[in-house]
């Protein structure tokens, strides 16, 4: 079946747009796999390796707890670099999506 002209099968269609939907899967499932990783790290290191959290780092502060803090820091970073890869996605789609408008 083709694709009219105009039609929303061809905008699924276009390469660009089906560039756009690899390039979001690709970011989302990097940002996701690295947070996973993160937040399963800690009952496989306190399950397998208990010592490696109650080493001290400074004072009173243990490893356990300086990577707790890591965390949160990993995390807003990771927040921060979805909200911009994002945007450029959001801006190109955009773009794509106003050009398909104009042809119709």
């Amino acid at each position: 079946m083709e694709a009219k002209a105009g039609s929303f099968d061809e905008f699924m269609s276009d390469p660009r747009f089906r560039a756009l939907v690899r390039k979001k899967r690709s970011v989302s499932l990097v940002l996701f796999g690295i947070s996973m990783v993160l937040f399963f790290s800690i009952p496989v290191i306190s399950s397998y390796f208990p010592d490696l959290f109650k080493m001290r780092v400074f004072g009173e502060v243990n490893a356990g707890l300086a990577y707790l803090i890591f965390q949160y820091i990993a995390g807003g970073f990771i927040a921060w670099r979805y909200a911009v890869m994002f945007g450029k996605v959001d801006k190109e789609t955009a773009a794509l999506v106003s050009e398909f408008i104009r042809k119709i």
